[in-house]
């Protein structure tokens, strides 16, 4: 029986590349960038509607950036073995895991409210678990 391969890439090395698309017409742009051990978006607010999220990965490993409603504050998301648990929060959506040194791009029409942007790659690192959640990675996100 061979083992199912891991969704979640273990190293910036083994993501492929992001693929960005072009902006619809009249989408708000929110360039964000993911670096160790930060979520940076240019903007920390913007106007409901089609939000365009273009997301620059300057760091050395994988990154992915995944949006959900929330009122919690942005380190206070529920953790299981590193990762936020996608299906116990409002999951928007997210751009999967890509590699250091390219950018990826998503579409999320948003509506009035709180998010987070945040990374979930949880990897093993020397032995231990490194959560990029928990060192960091998350932001809040407001949309009016």
């Amino acid at each position: 029986m061979t083992p199912e391969p891991d969704p979640e890439p273990a190293a910036g090395g083994e993501a492929e590349p992001g693929v960005v698309q072009t902006p619809p017409a009249g989408a708000t742009t929110v360039q964000v960038q993911l670096t160790e051990w930060s979520v940076i978006p240019d903007q920390a607010t913007v106007e409901s509607g089609q939000i365009y999220f273009l997301a620059t990965n300057t760091g050395a490993d994988a990154h992915e950036l995944v949006v959900i409603r929330s009122e919690l504050p942005p380190d206070q998301l529920p953790v299981e073995d590193g990762r936020v648990p996608e299906d116990e929060v409002d999951m928007i959506g997210e751009i999967e895991p890509f590699a250091a040194g390219s950018q990826a791009s998503a579409v999320f029409d948003l509506e009035p409210g709180d998010y987070v942007l945040f990374c979930n790659v949880a990897e093993e690192e020397g032995g231990e678990l490194e959560s990029h959640y928990l060192e960091g990675m998350h932001a809040a996100f407001t949309v009016e």
